[in-house]
């Protein structure tokens, strides 16, 4: 009996120890990560400590909390933040699955939500993945704790990923995402269910007949040394090279696939072994381009009293080495007559890619050119582009700040009304009298990647077709990543467009992606090419939540206007989170936002207001009479402009016009700009407001002979409120649920 008692101990001892190990698929690679335990004594080889956005995390090795091993690394924070304990790269192929897994411990952990974006806030494990370019990011979440239950004990987070398109290697991310508390991490693991996969090795999803095929990079995680074949497949046309696996985890190869035609084609990347089985294949859809295509001019307009053009360009090329060798590039700026006006020829041999030009005119009267570009080899023509240029008095494109705050435009002040993301509709946005529009994708840049530049330019030429100003946003992920040449680039190409309103930048600094000293080099850039348009800045002077003080909110030295975000809907059910436009309030109550508020700025101030439904379980659109009441409060308390986030945006009103209620905001808006005028005029002395208490807005705007009353019903029962103006005129109204009112009080 002691003996059999004796082997089933030892059996639920083995048990214990084999749950107890970290978990790997039965078709296991070896682990992945590398010094998974992390129990170097100081900074953990193979990991970096990574502070995101938010409160700075306090890292640090653990030799009393441990899973298994000596120690584990504890980080800890007591406020909201991002931060990270950061893997190094491990090389993936898109469509393979990983599965990876932590074991964690937490304490002071806050009930779970999502962030503004959607993703899980709490204790999580990630899958940061980078495309080829080592700069392109995609994120996936493995697993989440995001509330308090089961705090104390060692947890393992754990779950699978599908690697997504273009990506090339994955760093894990374990901590803190939007939370506080602290964790203790230790036992990490990362296995791929594959152990021979082959990818793409493409920086970008495009291909050009330069490098001779189509170059793939084999990933050998368990040292094979035996014979494969490498295929690729690109539309209708295909190769296979035969290769000798050398036994490192990255082989190169180049499989001589020629290009079948040239547009967006499928491309398979497939390694079979000897007896032909496929052992892994990639798919995605990359871009053959034209032979040639010429960027819009830089810039796309002239001033006539800047004197003459200097003219710049790019020509993108793609074209193998040998038909590049010997061929002419001649461009032509041409009048309407077909006249050339001036020309440049290459006397260098042409890059695969970009090709810069540079003309320089005798002064050029108003009006339209053409920018004419043809290429030659052995005077057979390859290709030939257009792009408009154009000649505008100065006036078309200046605008200025006026005394009252009001940007303006040929001696008319704009109200401004706008939505962020808007080109999906800018008909309708036109037509509704909407007077801003904007955009993300657009306008921005990230690095390495080839500016949008045309699309950039059709963006402003539908904003300018239909009516509207454009409020342009900076190329971000250049100034990010401190590409000021680039930078400077766009800002060249479109400072004259008649389109241009204002020059935009974002939560650069709020989100931590860029500090004060780049927002100084921005605006010294701007100013230095484009001094006839003024700088809009939508951030904090410092990372968010290091900003207490509302009163004190903008860098005030770097902005000629500032803007935030306001995201009140539903009352009452927001955490404090700055970033998101929300911010703790009374119950129900429409509080106005405080930067708004408590400024201590002259600086004009605009208002993003909310037209989306937030990604979380309480999150829904305004109604059509909480729009009114944003709209209005906003312009009580000050804001120079309202611009609505967002149109063709995560929840945006674009995603479901008829919940989001589309056409009653058209309809606000177009209440909105028939009132400009009053909105624009100057404050009077604030009124009385009986009973005191009562959560009413007000504000009286003197108009010539006459002058108007705006107050809006903060809250959401039903109040009778008398309100008398510093003369002794009266009104008394029931006021119902968020409502706002526009009332003329005429002079007898």
């Amino acid at each position: 009996m002691r003996q059999i008692a004796k082997h089933i101990l030892m059996a639920m001892l083995i048990f214990v120890l084999i749950s107890a190990a970290p978990t790997q698929p039965s078709t296991q690679t070896a682990n992945l990560v590398q010094n998974p335990g992390l129990e170097t004594a100081q900074l953990p080889e193979h990991w970096k400590f990574l502070n995101v956005w938010g409160a700075p995390g306090r890292f640090a090795i653990d030799d009393q909390a441990t899973h298994s091993g000596k120690r584990s690394f504890r980080i800890s924070a007591d406020e909201s933040t991002q931060s990270w304990l950061y893997s190094d790269p491990i090389p993936v192929a898109p469509g393979e699955t990983i599965d990876a897994s932590a074991w964690v411990r937490y304490q002071d952990l806050p009930d779970g939500h999502t962030t503004g974006e959607g993703l899980n806030a709490g204790l999580i494990l990630v899958a940061n993945f980078f495309g080829a370019d080592v700069r392109t990011e995609q994120f996936r979440d493995f697993a989440c704790i995001n509330g308090p239950t089961g705090a104390g004990g060692w947890h393992e987070l754990k779950g699978s990923v599908k690697v997504p398109a273009e990506a090339a290697t994955l760093r894990l991310r374990i901590g803190f995402r939007d939370t506080s508390g602290t964790c203790w991490i230790d036992d990490v693991s990362v296995f791929a269910r594959e152990k021979l996969v082959v990818r793409a090795d493409l920086e970008q999803p495009r291909i050009t007949p330069d490098p001779g095929g189509i170059p793939v990079v084999i990933v050998n995680r368990d040292q094979r040394k035996d014979a494969v074949a490498v295929r690729a497949k690109l539309g209708s046309s295909a190769a296979s090279v035969d290769v000798r696996l050398n036994g490192d985890p990255l082989q190169k190869v180049l499989v001589p696939v020629s290009i079948p035609e040239r547009r967006e084609l499928p491309l398979e990347v497939t390694v079979v072994d000897e007896k032909q089985n496929v052992i892994f294949k990639e798919k995605r859809r990359v871009l053959v381009p034209p032979v040639m295509v010429l960027s819009p001019a830089i810039p796309t307009h002239w001033a006539v009293e800047d004197g003459p053009p200097l003219l710049a360009g790019d020509a993108d090329l793609a074209l193998p080495q040998n038909e590049r060798a010997g061929a002419v590039l001649e461009v032509k700026l041409l009048d309407k007559g077909n006249r050339v006006l001036a020309e440049w020829k290459n006397s260098e041999a042409l890059d695969d890619g970009f090709n810069r030009f540079y003309l320089r005119p005798s002064a050029i009267p108003v009006g339209d050119c053409t920018l004419h570009a043809e290429l030659r080899s052995n005077k057979a023509a390859l290709a030939e582009a257009d792009q408009p240029f154009v000649v505008i008095p100065r006036e078309l494109s200046h605008v200025v700040l006026n005394h009252d705050g009001y940007l303006e435009y040929r001696g008319k002040p704009i109200f401004p009304l706008g939505i962020f993301n808007g080109p999906a509709k800018v008909k309708e946005m036109g037509e509704a009298g909407f007077t801003i529009n904007h955009a993300y994708n657009a306008a921005n840049v990230e690095p390495g990647e080839r500016p949008h530049d045309e699309e950039a330019k059709r963006f402003l030429d539908e904003t300018e077709k239909n009516g509207m100003k454009a409020l342009f946003l900076i190329p971000r992920g250049l100034a990010f990543s401190g590409d000021w040449e680039a930078f400077r680039r766009r800002i060249r190409m479109f400072k004259n467009h008649p389109a241009l309103l204002a020059w935009d930048e974002e939560e650069g600094i709020a989100r931590e992606d860029m500090d004060l000293k780049s927002l100084a080099t921005m605006r010294q850039i701007i100013r230095e090419e484009d001094p006839y348009h003024p700088f809009m800045v939508g951030d904090s002077r410092d990372v968010i939540t290091r900003v207490n003080d509302r009163s004190n909110f903008f860098p005030l030295k770097y902005m000629d206007l500032g803007m935030w975000w306001w995201y009140p809907i539903p009352a009452g059910a927001a955490r404090e989170n700055m970033l998101e436009g929300d911010e703790l309030t009374r119950a129900m109550e429409l509080t106005p936002p405080s930067f708004l508020t408590q400024r201590n700025t002259n600086k004009p101030l605009w208002v993003g207001v909310q037209s989306y439904a937030k990604p979380n379980k309480t999150g829904r659109y305004p109604t059509p009479d909480e729009f009114r009441a944003q709209a209005y409060l906003s312009i009580i308390h000050g804001a120079k402009g309202l611009m609505w986030y967002g149109g063709s945006v995560e929840g945006g009103i674009y995603q479901d016009p008829k919940a989001g209620h589309w056409e009653e905001l058209k309809k606000l808006v177009r209440e909105l700009r028939d009132r400009e005028n009053v909105f624009m005029a100057p404050s009077e002395a604030m009124p009385a407001i009986v009973p005191k208490d009562a959560p009413i807005s007000v504000a009286v705007k003197r108009i010539k002979d006459r002058r108007v009353l705006i107050a809006v019903n903060r809250g959401v029962n039903e109040i009778d409120a008398t309100i008398t103006s510093s003369d002794g005129k009266k009104i008394t109204h029931r006021f119902k649920r968020y409502e706002a009112i526009v009332e003329e009080w005429r002079e007898k």
